[in-house]
Parts: structure tokens; C-alpha cells; sequence
């Protein structure tokens, strides 16, 4: 099946393909989102959790003693990593289960 904008097979004799139709987020006037503190409440880091630092390399702004940081959000309490799963639109509880489980956290008390 052939792409008229780019052909993604590497040939090592012909110049990579232009990606020039690929728009970055916020390209000619489109707007980036904002977080909307009534949709997302503050995140908050679990204090027993800092060993999990770099842990995912997905990364969020939460409140850690008292102070903004940008966390990883293994660090992140079990209700602000729930409200962080949530916040970009419609979850899949089995998703967000799995999420829960592997960054230690139960999932008591979902449905």
C-alpha cells in the first residue's frame, strides 16, 4: 500500500522522505489545551513514593511538599493518579486497573 505523502520503507540510497505535512500541536493558530483546575484538581505526590522518580518518564505537574514540581507519576498519590488517568477524557476502567496495579496502587473501591 503506497502513501502519496511519505514512503516509510528506508532505502539508504534515496534522501529520507519530507515530513513536511506533519503539523506540530499549536501550528497555525490552533490552540494547545489548558488544564482546567474545575476538570483536574491539584495533583499531590505520595511522600513515600519518591523512589519511583523516573520510574514511567511520564511526567506531571503535582504538588510535593508543599512546593510545584514536575513529578513522574509513579511518585503521585492512588486519587491524584486516578484523577491523572482521567483527566484527558473518557477511561477504560480495565486500563486504568491495569495502570493502578502496576505502579503498586489497589484497585479497592472502583467499580
Amino acid at each position: 500500500m503506497s502513501n502519496d505523502k511519505a514512503d516509510a520503507t528506508f532505502h539508504p540510497d534515496k534522501p529520507l522522505p519530507s515530513l513536511d505535512f506533519v503539523k506540530p500541536v499549536g501550528h497555525e493558530g490552533e490552540h494547545l489545551p489548558v488544564r482546567n483546575p474545575a476538570v483536574v484538581p491539584d495533583l499531590t505526590a505520595d511522600p513515600e513514593r519518591s523512589q519511583f522518580a523516573d520510574t514511567t518518564a511520564i511526567y506531571c505537574r503535582a504538588l510535593k511538599d508543599g512546593h510545584w514540581h514536575s513529578l513522574d507519576i509513579a511518585e503521585l498519590d492512588r486519587a491524584s493518579l486516578i484523577e491523572f488517568i482521567g483527566s484527558r477524557g473518557p477511561v477504560n476502567n480495565w486500563a486504568r486497573d491495569i495502570i493502578l496495579i502496576l505502579l503498586g496502587h489497589s484497585r479497592e473501591g472502583l467499580s
